[in-house]
């Protein structure tokens, strides 16, 4: 089990976002391999307040940005489906 968040955002362009995302940092591993192409060793620079994280809706990394978050973000509990 892992812990997934919700969150509602302000996206670059002003429209307001709500996601259920995983940290990357929490990834199961094969998710990682499933998702990764090529080399993943090199590590990208995002800016202060963005995080690389799973959106678990859209199945795909996003950069979540913690400087824009309208609310609270919550936490529950979730269970990858990995067959």
């Amino acid at each position: 089990m892992t812990i997934g968040y919700l969150a509602t955002y302000t996206k670059k362009d002003g429209s307001t976002r709500n996601i259920r995302f995983v940290r990357a940092s929490d990834l199961p591993e094969q998710i990682v391999t499933a998702n990764t192409k090529g080399n993943f060793s090199s590590k990208r620079t995002l800016s202060e307040g963005m995080e690389l994280v799973w959106d678990i809706d859209n199945r795909g990394y996003r950069t979540f940005n913690w400087n824009t978050v309208q609310g609270d973000v919550k936490k529950f509990d979730y269970t990858f489906d990995i067959g």
